[in-house]
Order: structure tokens, then C-alpha cells, then sequence
């Protein structure tokens, strides 16, 4: 895993964090006790969709918001 700091986000009413892979292109969801739940991205590219298949190129930052039990992703590379 490559991800810098400021790449992690913590749900902790579902006790998970979110830690940005960056040269991976992917989010990677772990328990607390750092089990592998699931992963967001999975190839470069920049396309919506749910968790695998989602693409992303370099996500970097995230925000977990609770209330709307939504995570918001920065890609640092992402561009028209």
C-alpha cells in the first residue's frame, strides 16, 4: 500500500477506516482490528460506480460523513 498522510478516515460508528492507496488506485475499507473489508477502485480511470467497480487514478484525501453515511474521495489526479 502507498497512500500519504491525510489519506485516512475513520467511521467510527462502524468502527472502519478508509485509507487512500494511491498508486493502486483504490480505498482501501478496514476494521479496526485492520482486517480487509472491502476496497473502492480497482483500475486507473475516472468513473462512478459501486466500490470495484469504481475507477479512480489518485485518491489522496478523504471525508467519512456520518450522518449521510457517505465518504467523499479526492483524486489528485483527476482532470478533463
Amino acid at each position: 500500500m502507498d497512500f500519504p498522510a491525510g489519506g485516512i478516515s475513520v467511521d467510527e460508528s462502524g468502527n472502519r477506516l478508509f485509507l487512500s492507496d494511491s498508486n493502486h488506485h483504490r480505498v482501501i475499507v478496514l476494521d479496526v482490528n485492520g482486517m480487509i473489508l472491502d476496497s473502492i477502485g480497482s483500475s486507473p480511470g475516472h468513473e462512478d460506480g459501486e466500490f470495484e467497480s469504481a475507477k479512480l487514478r489518485c485518491p489522496t484525501a478523504s471525508f467519512y460523513h456520518a450522518a449521510k453515511d457517505c465518504l467523499y474521495l479526492v483524486d489528485s489526479k483527476f482532470f478533463f
